[in-house]
Parts: structure tokens; C-alpha cells; sequence
């Protein structure tokens, strides 16, 4: 059966009511812009490859026909008119991610590039959908934040406020997961195919696993009734994505509705159709900000985000 194509089809097409009120939300914390230059002002795509090339190994049509050729049919499905590389990275686990902002790619880890061809399809397209809605500057910062540890050197009163702004960004990043789900939904035609892949992550991953279970071992036995909603919070709080079985209800009901019908018959906004989006704009501006102000002093951005 051929795969679907969406000539020239605006992002907006399949973005998820919950992620655009998110991001909305996020993007109302006093001092995240100057935070997020902060953070990715050094950063490149350049750089992070070069740090992880022993791990990273670029798909090609020569090393991997098969994958290469899943992959860059997906970039027509969606009509990308970039060519964002795809590399395999030697890491456990079946898990796929985007990555950056300026000239952004896609990463399989090496579980993952062995999966039969409709789970690999519907991963990709979930990636590619995250990166053609703009999602890949905030999940490009979380992912920094979450990896170099930055509590190492924060003073004290300032670890309430990077905690908040690490949950805050966690939500969104759940909500995220929702739109790009329809991506994948886009690519095959129907929600069942993205169900298969949905079902294979029965328990979401969460970057302060490691603390809760340290908590969970070591509470006394007649603590624990009185602990255990606040543990089951701070648990559904910190996973990075939702519970696959929410995901597979909002992604049945959009395949299911009129909306995704009609989009199937080729009836959704064209690039250039939709005005961008105050955050869009935003975003836009930032990304010069990046380039040309990354002075600006540690300790200048930390007293603007002292609540004492």
C-alpha cells in the first residue's frame, strides 16, 4: 500500500490542544528566555556530535539502505524540505529522540533500529512531528539541563526555582508527546499502527526514578500510608511522557473524528497559510539572541531569579 503524503502541510495541522496550552504556560515564567540563553547560548549541534561521535553513527543509504530508505520516505510523507541527518547511537533500550534547533536531527538508539519496519516508521514520524512543530529548542534545553546536572554549583535558595522551571518544562514535554503522536497517526494512515508502538512503553520514563525509588526502599513500613499520594504525585509529576494508555484514548479520538478525515483528503492549512503564533515569533527572535548575546553574567541571570 503506498504511503500517505501531506504536500506542503503546516505543522499547526497536528498540534494538540494540550501541548499548545503548555507551552503557553512555560513560556509565562518570568526570566525563561534569559534562562534558555543561558543554557543553549554555547551550545551546538556541532558540538554535541562531536562529544558523542564514539557513540553516534550517521544512516546512510550505504550502511543502512533499508532504515535510510523508511526514514527519508518519511521526510516526503511530511514534505521536509530539509535533510536532518539520522544517526544510531550505541545505547540501551528502545527509545528515539530530536534534537536541536538550527540544523536538528533525529537519533535511534541501536534497540530501536531493530525493530520491524512499521514500529521504526511510526517512531520516526513521531520524531519528525516534534521537530516540524518547533518543539526541538525547549526539548533541546531540557534534555541539557537533565543531563549535565544543574544543581552542580547552584546555590541553594536558587534550587526551588530550576526545579520548578525543570517540572514546568516536563509538563509541556508530556504534552508534546500528544502532538507528535498525531504525526505518526498522519504517517499511517490511522491510529492503530502508532497503538503498536504506544503499547511497547507500558512504563514511562522519568529522570528522578533513580530518587524515588531510593524513597520508596527506605521509608518505614507505617510511613507509608501517609506518604504514598505524595509519592504517586511527585511520580506522575516527574515522568517525561504520559501514560501510554491516555495517549492511546486522544489518539483514537482524533483519528476517529472529522478533523483527521479531512486532513487525509488533503484538506489542512499550507505553509504560508498560518500566521505564526505569538510563541512562534518569539522563538524566531530567540534564535539570534542565541547567537549574538551569550555574555551576559551567571550571576546577573541568578539575581533576577531570587525571590529573596
Amino acid at each position: 500500500m503506498r504511503n500517505p503524503t501531506y504536500p506542503e502541510i503546516d505543522p499547526t495541522t497536528w498540534e494538540h490542544p494540550y501541548d499548545k496550552a503548555a507551552l503557553a504556560a512555560l513560556r509565562r515564567i518570568p526570566k525563561l528566555d534569559e534562562l534558555l540563553q543561558l543554557t543553549l547560548g554555547s551550545w551546538s549541534e556541532s558540538n554535541y556530535l562531536n562529544s558523542n561521535r564514539e557513540q553516534l553513527q550517521q544512516v546512510t543509504e550505504k550502511n543502512a539502505p533499508g532504515l535510510n530508505s523508511i526514514y527519508t520516505d518519511l521526510l516526503k510523507t511530511f514534505d521536509v524540505q530539509s535533510n536532518w541527518p539520522l544517526y544510531i547511537k550505541n545505547e540501551p533500550g528502545i527509545n528515539a529522540y530530536a534534537v536541536g534547533f538550527n540544523d536538528p536531527f533525529v537519533t535511534l538508539t541501536i534497540d530501536a533500529a531493530q525493530l520491524e519496519k512499521p514500529l521504526l516508521r511510526m517512531i520516526l514520524a513521531h520524531e519528525i512531528g516534534h521537530l516540524l512543530a518547533g518543539h526541538g529548542l525547549y526539548r533541546t534545553m531540557l534534555r541539557f539541563l537533565l543531563s549535565v546536572g544543574w544543581l552542580s554549583g547552584v546555590i541553594p535558595v536558587k534550587i526551588p526555582i530550576y526545579l520548578g522551571v525543570t517540572l514546568a518544562m516536563l509538563e509541556w514535554r508530556r504534552c508534546s508527546e500528544f502532538t507528535a503522536d498525531r504525526a505518526s497517526a498522519l504517517a499511517a494512515g490511522g491510529a492503530e499502527p502508532v497503538v503498536s508502538v504506544l503499547n511497547l512503553f507500558d512504563d514511562p520514563e522519568t529522570p528522578f526514578r533513580p530518587m524515588m525509588q531510593s524513597i520508596n526502599d527506605n521509608i518505614p513500613e507505617f510511613m507509608r500510608p501517609v506518604i504514598q499520594d505524595s509519592l504517586n504525585g511527585i511520580r506522575k509529576l516527574t515522568q517525561t511522557h504520559p501514560d501510554p494508555s491516555i495517549r492511546i484514548s486522544e489518539l483514537r479520538n482524533w483519528c476517529a473524528s472529522p478533523e483527521f478525515e479531512a486532513i487525509r483528503r488533503g484538506e489542512y492549512p499550507k505553509r504560508g497559510e498560518v500566521h505564526l503564533t505569538v510563541w512562534q515569533n518569539q522563538l524566531q527572535s530567540e534564535f539570534g539572541r542565541l547567537a549574538d548575546d551569550t555574555t551576559k553574567g551567571l550571576k546577573d541571570i541568578w539575581n533576577n531569579w531570587n525571590p529573596f
